[in-house]
């Protein structure tokens, strides 16, 4: 992995997400970074990926969580050497228990083993259960696409993250 500073031709901006995100966060020790999009139709795991590598090459320990059950996988976060761990799939009706109980559980125990938490969620207007994970986190970023993203959506779901509890950093806007 490269060091600090060389940045990341795939995701330019991402240094500069990462360095907004840690003074934001300065004064919280131990922080779960929610990354989250109103619709399926940005690269969440991708963003939260580059920006946990981002981070990590700050010499602090991080962790990526993958808790979008609805992305699709490939080979995109190979490079990436931050423990992954994926929430269990389960049904929609046990999916609330779930957060409540043994997810959050999850998340402290991650959180207290790393200087900060990445945590890759699904999109806020498609799934329900994001509203409680982003709300358990620390922290949210909101992605937006250029291309593909409705501003009225965007406006939607940020009103929605902060009408369920979740601190807002804010929307990093992606070109493609």
């Amino acid at each position: 992995m490269s060091q600090s500073g060389a940045g990341n031709a795939e995701m330019p901006g991402i240094d500069e997400l990462r360095t907004n995100m840690l003074v934001a966060l300065a004064d919280t020790p131990h922080p779960l970074v929610a990354v989250t999009s109103p619709r399926d139709d940005t690269r969440r795991l991708d963003v939260a990926a580059a920006l946990a590598a981002s981070a990590e090459q700050t010499g602090r320990r991080v962790a990526l969580v993958d808790a979008d059950v609805t992305a699709s996988r490939d080979d995109s976060t190979a490079s990436v050497s931050t423990a992954t761990i994926s929430a269990p799939a389960v049904s929609e009706a046990n999916a609330a228990l779930l957060v409540a109980e043994d997810f959050r559980d999850l998340l402290a125990d991650t959180a207290d083993a790393n200087d900060l938490v990445v945590v890759a969620c699904p999109p806020v207007l498609d799934v329900a259960e994001t509203r409680a994970v982003t709300a358990a986190c620390t922290a949210t970023v909101l992605l937006a696409s250029q291309r593909t993203s409705r501003r009225d959506s965007t406006v939607q779901a940020a009103r929605v993250l902060r009408e369920a509890g979740a601190r807002l950093l804010g929307v990093a806007l992606r070109r493609s």
